[in-house]
């Protein structure tokens, strides 16, 4: 169950991630429209979304990446320990 579990919290963290460079791809593209001046109308509010599209988008990037490492870790660390058990009883 807590395989499922598992993978379930993977693809969570993989759909923000995936969201988060897609707020900053918007991002990105609302600020190369403010720099070469086709925003016009609503400068203030344009801006405005290009600055919280960027944090939170920043924000789910650096947090997904940094809990799926750990989770990457982790796995890599059990299999590891699993294996060194494997081998003692084999030698038995």
């Amino acid at each position: 169950m807590s395989d499922n579990k598992g993978n379930q919290s993977k693809v969570s963290y993989t759909l923000r991630l995936i969201a988060g460079g897609y707020l900053l791809y918007l991002a990105y593209g609302l600020f190369q429209e403010i720099i070469a001046g086709k925003v016009i109308d609503q400068k203030i509010l344009i801006i405005a979304a290009t600055i919280v599209f960027t944090i939170v988008g920043a924000v789910l990037v650096v947090t997904s990446i940094r809990i799926l490492w750990r989770q990457y870790k982790d796995n890599n660390t059990n299999n590891n320990t699993d294996n060194d058990n494997d081998k003692d009883d084999s030698e038995s």
